[in-house]
């Protein structure tokens, strides 16, 4: 019985000395556990990660009160529209069917101009080069196109043929207006284009890390002077923009001067935009997109860009001359080189 009575005592004196060091302990540790100190590090505070952000309002507007002017169209080839029930939506006034919607492809990029032409009381005429036929089983040249028009616009050069550019130069040298959207990768195009006149596109595509409008390849632009292209325009902001220079005359557009090109890992001030008479080139189509047309000054743009097509002289003689002496060849002296590229 002592023996039992014994154990028992022992085992009840280990339970209140393990019971009490455990209450001891974590008075201790309750006592000893440091506060945590607060975030010091700077690119943790919110405030210094938040991306720049430009603001988004306004309206596409014209100032022309230009009579009625028919401008041809090409946007190359649409890809991925898949035959969605969007395509085929025609925009109200157009001579042919331009489509919109999220899966109308290529032609959904201008939408926002050329309804801003339209409802101004001007023409659009869609150019789809030699995939279209008329009645006779005939493809229509561009030069048949433009035989009536006042204006060119394209946002995929380098898709026209070689016979189609020089239509193009052509057309400007005979008083028509041309504007040029040449996203990266479209330097045959702006070449073959604008050889004549000094305005050429670098390769690669811009970006900034520093300042952006949230993305590092979504970059500012601002005018470097008096230009009707950018008349009222502040700020832009291009989505994937390639470098416009010209070899006689500053860009109308520039980006900020810690910009880089991809190609060259480069930091300096880039050109996006030239304009030299009847030629105008941007190195961009993204501001004509419905998502972007309103961020920072992208309206007033647009807006520019439709008056610019609306106002040129065109020599009616000249222009009824446009691919008759069209043997294919490269127009111009077949390529400016990019002073900045060897």
């Amino acid at each position: 019985m002592n023996r039992y009575v014994t154990a028992l005592g022992v085992f009840l004196a280990v339970l209140v000395v393990t019971v009490g060091t455990a209450t001891v302990g974590g008075v201790v540790l309750t006592e000893e556990t440091p506060d945590q100190p607060g975030l010091e590090t700077s690119q943790w505070q919110l405030d210094n990660v938040q991306p720049d952000s430009a603001s988004e309002a306004g309206a596409i507007e014209m100032a022309s009160t230009e009579p009625t002017n028919t401008v041809v169209v090409h946007v190359g080839t649409a890809q991925g529209s898949g035959g969605s029930v969007l395509d085929g939506i025609p925009l109200q006034g157009a001579e042919k069917a331009i489509t919109t919607g999220s899966a109308a492809g290529r032609e959904r990029g201008v939408t926002t101009l050329l309804s801003t032409l339209v409802d101004n009381g001007h023409d659009v005429t869609l150019y789809t080069g030699s995939t279209s036929t008329n009645s006779f089983g005939e493809s229509p040249t561009l030069a048949d196109e433009l035989a009536d028009a006042d204006a060119f616009l394209t946002t995929a050069p380098s898709a026209l043929s070689a016979a189609d550019r020089e239509t193009v130069t052509d057309f400007a040298d005979a008083g028509g207006r041309v504007f040029v959207g040449a996203d990266p990768g479209e330097a045959r195009g702006v070449t073959d284009i604008g050889a004549a006149i000094g305005i050429y596109q670098e390769t690669g595509y811009l970006y900034n890390v520093a300042e952006n409008d949230q993305n590092y390849l979504s970059i500012f632009a601002e005018p470097t002077g008096a230009s009707g292209l950018t008349d009222g325009v502040e700020q832009v902001v291009f989505r994937g923009a390639a470098s416009i220079g010209h070899a006689e005359r500053t860009p109308a557009l520039v980006v900020e001067p810690n910009a880089e090109r991809s190609t060259t890992q480069r930091t300096a001030t880039y050109g996006v935009a030239a304009v030299s008479e009847n030629v105008a080139i941007v190195g961009d189509t993204s501001f004509l997109q419905p998502e972007n047309a309103y961020r920072a000054d992208n309206n007033v743009l647009i807006g520019n860009v439709a008056d610019y097509l609306v106002t040129g002289t065109v020599n009616e003689s000249a222009r009824e001359q446009l691919g008759e002496s069209s043997d294919g060849a490269v127009p111009g002296n077949g390529g400016v080189q990019s002073p900045r590229d060897p």
